[in-house]
């Protein structure tokens, strides 16, 4: 059995432009993530989809039905895919883009993820890890167990490199190795719960119009 695995990250939204950490917050697409999401579907247009697994928070959920088009197929949502919770930080500002100047060492989320502490009510990356691993055991591996097929994954930055993370046993201080950019997409091959890259474009960050 071998099922093709589609991994999509939302659109850009005002938050994202505005450099402010969205976490679970649910923050809407903008004109422009409307506009990537569009794009997007041209490009995945060619694929047979015959399921998605989307995050219930707008943006995730807008992004997979705009690229799904008039496609007939199930959209399932899944709380486990929604972003890792920031607690108290979600709604708070700057958060410096990667290719800026690093952040102050006791916050590390970005330049040593290892280091990294959540703050109250947020997650750590061994909580998303273990809820990208819950995903892929109690949810993905069952269904492409019963039968193939392509399947769209439509999700947040930080978990789906958490959850490429753990199909490829990528520790959490190499965590931002294969990123995605805003509607960026990543193309899986799973086979018999083995999983390959297919496509893996390199990351260059938001870019904002």
């Amino acid at each position: 059995m071998s099922s093709t695995i589609v991994l999509i990250r939302h659109g850009i939204t005002d938050w994202n432009c505005r450099g402010i950490r969205q976490g679970q917050a649910n923050i809407p697409l903008n004109a422009q993530g409307r506009k990537q999401a569009s794009q997007l579907a041209q490009e995945l247009q060619d694929f047979d989809f015959t399921l998605c697994f989307s995050s219930p928070l707008s943006r995730a959920l807008e992004t997979a039905k705009i690229v799904l088009g008039n496609r007939d197929i199930p959209v399932i949502e899944d709380n486990l895919l929604v972003e890792q919770a920031y607690g108290l930080d979600e709604g708070t500002r700057p958060f410096v883009p990667f290719t800026h100047i690093p952040l102050p060492k006791e916050y590390n989320y970005q330049h040593r993820p290892e280091r990294y502490q959540a703050p109250l009510g947020g997650e750590s990356f061994e909580d998303l890890y273990a809820r990208a691993r819950l995903f892929l055991n109690s949810t993905l591996l069952p269904f492409t167990r019963k039968e193939e097929g392509t399947i769209l994954i439509a999700s947040h930055s930080a978990f789906l490199s958490a959850f490429e993370n753990v199909l490829f046993d990528i520790p959490a201080d190499q965590f931002w190795q294969l990123r995605l950019d805003t509607c960026g997409h990543a193309i899986l091959k799973e086979e018999n719960g083995n999983f390959s890259i297919i496509y893996q474009p390199q990351y260059k960050g938001n870019i904002c119009q």
